[in-house]
């Protein structure tokens, strides 16, 4: 069937200063209008799930509503109805789209022609046929609305899947973000007692370098005192030495004695005495 389609930008707000469309007295089920609604200027988009009317009060004070649909675009198609162009005259119409509100243009008129054919007249029963064919066309409306808005509702439960897959994913992220947080906290606590340890093993440097030295120079002592000597001193015998006083320069040693060594082959001591030196003047010879 061939359509006529006329496009309209209406105001919530404001009146609205539009060309007056013009449609023909005997035209029915053809002719639609696409309203854009707008709020002092601006696009007011309407959702998909909206119920649409197109809101018609004739010059004879009859008044009426029609459904309409929105668009995929956020605008909404309402019909031009049979009832409309009864009469040549003008009707005052309003387009309004109700969800759990309700918001209507402010008014339009649509100027209806007369008809040049006038024997051209509406065969009996038309307006049923016309009731007939506005419940076909708004059944039609509401299950094109109602696939659009499962296609919505569907669109709407995979981006909430897809978020709280999202949502889990950044849990896990954060619990392994906490975890390795943690282990990093450990490993510096663990960093910090070993610096804090050796600063005090190097503070106490200078104090065990001291220690070492004495307990060296004591292991030295001690190593003297248990190795064993060759020689065993008996105290009882010393070195004696006699000088003349009246001899200048003149020495004499009379008597070296009380020595031993140890013989390491057998373990035992062996005399070394000496008993007898015989000594001579500094200015003497043998």
């Amino acid at each position: 069937m061939p359509e006529s389609i006329i496009k309209l930008t209406l105001d919530t707000f404001r009146e609205n200063r539009i060309q007056e469309p013009v449609v023909m007295q005997d035209d029915y089920g053809s002719r639609f209008i696409d309203v854009t609604f707008t709020t002092l200027g601006v696009f007011e988009p309407i959702p998909a799930v909206a119920e649409v009317m197109l809101n018609v009060k004739r010059v004879d004070g009859e008044s009426r509503s029609f459904s309409g649909e929105v668009n995929i675009d956020g605008t909404v198609r309402v019909p031009i109805k049979q009832w409309m162009c009864e009469l040549d005259d003008r009707v005052t119409c309003t387009v309004s789209a109700v969800t759990d509100k309700k918001l209507s243009t402010m008014p339009f008129t649509v100027l209806v022609k007369p008809s040049p054919n006038t024997t051209d007249a509406p065969e009996e029963g038309t307006d049923e046929a016309d009731i007939l064919a506005e419940v076909l066309y708004n059944e039609n409306a509401r299950q094109a609305s109602e696939s659009e808005r499962q296609a919505h509702e569907q669109a709407r439960i995979t981006a909430e899947n897809s978020r709280q897959s999202a949502e889990t994913q950044r849990l896990t992220d954060e619990a392994t973000r906490v975890e390795n947080e943690a282990q990093r906290v450990s490993a510096e606590l663990s960093r910090d007692a070993t610096f804090k340890s050796w600063a005090t093993d190097i503070s106490l440097l200078p104090d065990m370098s001291a220690r070492i030295s004495r307990n060296s120079k004591r292991l030295d002592g001690l190593e003297q005192r248990i190795k064993p000597s060759p020689f065993v001193f008996d105290e009882t015998v010393a070195y004696q030495k006699d000088v003349p006083s009246n001899a200048v320069g003149a020495a004499a040693i009379h008597k070296i004695g009380g020595m031993t060594y140890r013989d390491e082959t057998t373990n035992s001591l062996r005399s070394a005495k000496v008993t007898e030196i015989k000594s001579v003047g500094v200015n003497l010879f043998d």
